[in-house]
């Protein structure tokens, strides 16, 4: 299997995957985060979530690790991922 961001070959773990090395760790991260988030916050989507990770206007304090430092923006790895996963979440539902 392919990378869903790159295209490189994903990481083989026991149940399956869809992105290398790299991109998975911002991916572990991401659900870690998403984890926390609707722990403090109350439930949330996954999809509604990753709207917010997206939205450069959303200013809430969880957002602060996923922001590059000098732009204030999402950083775009995260970015590219995100994207990605909402775009499996489209073509899924």
């Amino acid at each position: 299997m392919k990378c869903l961001v790159c295209g490189k070959d994903v990481v083989l773990t026991n149940k399956p995957m869809k992105y290398c090395w790299e991109h998975r760790q911002i991916y572990d991260n991401l659900m870690k985060l998403y984890q926390e988030v609707s722990r403090v916050y109350g439930p949330l989507t996954w999809t509604d979530y990753l709207k917010k990770v997206l939205d450069d206007t959303n200013k809430e304090s969880w957002r602060l690790p996923l922001l590059d430092g000098s732009s204030k923006k999402t950083i775009p790895i995260v970015t590219s991922v995100a994207r990605a996963e909402m775009k499996k979440e489209k073509i899924q539902g």
